[in-house]
C-alpha cells in the first residue's frame, strides 16, 4: 500500500505545522508499518534537520503523526 509522508516544522507563534518539503511516498502493508519506517529515520540519524514532526496520509487523509523528541534523536 502507498502512503504519503509530509515533514513539518512548527511555527513558534501558534504551533501550526508548516511543510518543509514535498511529500514523500512510503510503501508498507499498513499505516503502522509505514509510521515505523518513518520513526526509524530518527533513531538512524537520518531525520531531516529542519523537521519537528512528520504527518502520514492515506488517500489524502491524515492518519497518523509523529513528533520527534530529544530521546528519538
Amino acid at each position: 500500500m502507498q502512503f504519503q509522508a509530509q515533514f513539518v516544522r512548527f511555527r513558534t507563534e501558534d504551533n501550526r505545522p508548516v511543510p518543509i518539503a514535498f511529500p514523500v511516498q512510503v510503501i508498507a502493508p499498513d499505516a503502522e508499518q509505514a509510521m515505523g519506517k518513518l520513526k526509524r529515520l530518527a533513531s538512524a540519524g537520518r531525520w531531516p534537520t529542519l523537521a519537528d514532526a512528520v504527518r502520514l496520509f492515506g488517500d489524502g487523509t491524515e492518519i497518523d503523526s509523529f513528533i520527534r523528541t530529544p530521546d528519538h534523536a
